[in-house]
């Protein structure tokens, strides 16, 4: 099958390369050129911000700083296509290839599945099925927090990894599964050798002053616990590949992932589940989530309340090393348990085939 997909992020990209392609080989194509925009097939808030995810060539540093959704450059020897990378230049050795397609080239190209993950390219897409390939399948593919509430109506086949949108979409096909990462190579378990360190890689934690002053008020300092977190106004900055990401994810005790509102999917969570270094987190965000079954207090994450006190007793009960060492084992045994990807990729392929 050949699939037209937007680009949404880079992590949903290579998840949709490494169920597609790698496990189900399909191809996937991904729109390149403004012309996409210009004959109204494509839909961002200006044209400028199009171009990011539109336009094939080789961005500035300048260019990454101003758009940090800028992530494409060209890879030698691609004949048109291009490698994404993650936050800048520097990116991932690992990260897919891209199939990228002109919009002359897509009306000359067969496709079976279109399939957009922005809700603003559904009606435009809408158009683009009618109008140029009549006999192409249509996929809502959505992740985000609730996302069911912003899912076109005339889109009857979903896929999502975001529980409640499964729970409350009425169409006549759907699925859940977990988005995809790279367990082989970037994401695998270590066991631990920091006993002492808590780090956040949510990009915006600087920028929410309500979760700084939450973190503020639990004194890890005099506890002999170092708290480091990355991303957007932090002054660690951003981890240039996903290979820095997991090397600062597996050099730490537990990861410190309070984000009211939870995750629809969660790559944070669930790559930090999967490399057994355990989540802290608050329970409400995460009881109706796709993510709830990794999480068993004490056992494979610490679960906190409210009192930055009681959090702070609970936490450094369980900093000694071995205790460490047993509940990163038991979270990495964990995800293996809940996120089977082999299965999941012929529950997907069975989805494909009985689309409507």
């Amino acid at each position: 099958m050949n699939i037209l997909c937007d680009f949404h992020h880079s992590d949903l990209w290579w998840s949709h390369h490494l169920i597609f392609q790698e496990s189900l080989g399909h191809t996937i194509y991904r729109p390149r050129g403004m012309e996409w925009m210009e004959s109204g097939y494509y839909q961002r808030r200006a044209p400028d911000v199009a171009a990011q995810f539109l336009v094939n060539s080789m961005f500035t540093l300048e260019d990454i700083v101003k758009y940090p959704s800028t992530r494409i450059r060209p890879a030698p020897g691609s004949q048109g296509r291009i490698r994404a990378s993650m936050d800048h230049l520097n990116g991932s050795l690992h990260y897919p290839l891209i199939n990228t397609i002109s919009f002359e080239e897509f009306a000359d190209t067969k496709i079976d599945i279109i399939m957009p993950t922005l809700s603003e390219n559904q009606e435009p897409w809408l158009r683009l099925r009618n109008e140029y390939k009549p006999k192409a399948t249509l996929i809502r593919e959505e992740g985000n927090v609730n996302g069911w509430s912003a899912i076109h109506p005339e889109y009857r086949n979903v896929l999502t990894s975001d529980l409640p949108t499964f729970q409350k979409i009425q169409v006549p096909s759907k699925m859940l599964y977990h988005q995809r990462f790279d367990t082989k190579n970037i994401f695998t378990y270590k066991e631990p050798s920091v006993f002492n360190r808590i780090t956040c890689f949510m990009p915006g934690f600087r920028g929410v002053p309500d979760l700084v002053n939450f973190m503020s008020r639990h004194d890890f300092v005099s506890g002999g616990v170092e708290f480091l977190d990355y991303g957007h106004h932090s002054k660690l900055g951003f981890l240039a590949s996903k290979e820095a990401f997991a090397e600062a994810m597996g050099n730490t005790s537990f990861v410190w992932h309070v984000k009211p509102g939870g995750d629809g999917f969660g790559h944070v969570l669930h790559s930090s589940m999967a490399m057994g270094r355990p989540v802290i987190t608050i329970a409400d965000d995460y009881r109706n989530s796709i993510a709830w079954p990794l999480l068993e207090d004490g056992k494979t994450c610490i679960l906190i309340g409210r009192d930055p006190i009681q959090n702070l007793k609970k936490i450094r009960s369980m900093m000694a090393p071995e205790t460490i060492k047993e509940i990163s084992l038991n979270a990495a045994e964990r995800f293996k348990d809940v996120v089977d990807y082999n299965h999941e990729a012929d529950m997907i392929q069975n989805f494909l085939e009985r689309l409507v």
